[in-house]
């Protein structure tokens, strides 16, 4: 993909991606916004999930917000901000 189509593409395709970024934000701050990073453990998670699908949140969306959580997970394990 050129450098104009990757713009255009950029420009029609960012707000939608952005909204959906912060529908999953809104997901995890409902669920785990009251919670200690450190205190968040893979059965919250996994029962999180669970709720999700149970509610009928589409597959993709789902894994949205496992992705989500893996990233903050991540980057927060090489911040050194958990163990």
């Amino acid at each position: 993909m050129n450098a104009i189509k990757r713009c255009v593409w950029l420009l029609l395709c960012l707000p939608a991606l952005c909204m959906q970024a912060n529908n999953t934000l809104r997901h995890l701050k409902n669920e785990f916004g009251k919670m200690q990073l450190d205190d968040i453990k893979a059965m919250h998670v996994e029962q999180f999930l669970k709720r999700l699908r149970a509610e009928g949140k589409a597959d993709s969306g789902v894994a949205q917000c496992r992705g989500m959580l893996f990233q903050i997970f991540n980057k927060a394990e090489v911040n050194d901000l958990i163990h």
